[in-house]
């Protein structure tokens, strides 16, 4: 019953990223709050954490009307079901990575996101998570629930290793391509994401394509008039294409600016 309830919730909204409800949708999931008003203070016996702190957020809805309070707990309550299960039975394995599991889910629960993703920079980086499908399961059943939270340059910073354990190259461009339309706001974020395809291309010995990305990014790193984090990166993939090339010359100018820009 209680289910039932919270999804009438969900759908009576048109939520993106944070975004204020519309007046309409907003009215609408105040009706169904009171409604249901009698049901959710039953869900305050129910001893889980999630929910209570769910909770707290939709009553002060009802107490204030407040649209703050209210994305908020819209935001927690959708997140939570597929994450909360992904960490239950990552923990339940135990092992190296158990004080992680744990770790994620206090971070979590606390909404510290600027704290959670250090950690997940980090773990996305250790040695027991590289093989397999961790990654790929990390970032669908727990990373996916909060990165529009995350600064975007760092998101792809994140995505990178993560792409890297795909086991077909062609999916793995696809990955970052879905991630580069999420990250369209932040011009470096785009950039990073773009070398990393042309970087793909390269592997995968698609020299046309690896071309194509690097003429088009040249004028764009000409034209900034200060220095990234994401330059070495350029010039890295640019001397490598050109090294593959058989091209000395431009070679060793993109050598000599990725050293440059260490």
């Amino acid at each position: 019953m209680y289910t039932q309830i919270l999804k009438e919730i969900l759908l009576t909204i048109d939520f993106e990223n944070g975004r204020e409800l519309e007046k309409k949708a907003y009215f609408s999931l105040m009706k169904v709050l009171s409604r249901h008003l009698s049901c959710l203070n039953a869900l305050n016996k129910i001893n889980n954490p999630i929910i209570s702190s769910s909770l707290l957020y939709i009553h002060s809805c009802i107490r204030t009307e407040s649209k703050t309070f209210l994305s908020c707990y819209i935001d927690l309550l959708t997140m939570s079901s597929r994450v909360e299960n992904y960490l239950t039975e990552r923990k339940s394995i135990g092992g190296p990575l158990a004080n992680e599991w744990l770790e994620f889910e206090s971070l979590y629960q606390s909404r510290l996101w600027h704290e959670l993703t250090l950690r997940v920079q980090s773990f996305v980086l250790r040695d027991e998570v590289q093989q397999g499908d961790q990654l790929k399961n990390f970032y669908e059943n727990f990373l996916s629930d909060f990165e529009h939270r995350i600064n975007q340059l760092a998101l792809v910073e994140i995505i990178i290793p993560i792409s890297r354990t795909f086991k077909q190259v062609d999916e793995a461009i696809e990955f970052i391509r879905q991630i580069r339309e999420k990250v369209k706001n932040n011009s470096l974020a785009i950039l990073l994401c773009d070398i990393t395809i042309g970087k793909a291309y390269l592997v995968t010995k698609n020299l046309i394509e690896t071309k194509k990305i690097i003429e088009d990014l040249t004028p764009k790193f000409d034209e900034l008039d200060h220095l990234t984090t994401v330059h070495s990166r350029f010039y890295d993939l640019a001397s490598n294409y050109y090294r593959v090339m058989g091209d000395h010359s431009e070679y060793y100018q993109n050598a000599l600016k990725y050293l440059g820009k260490l």
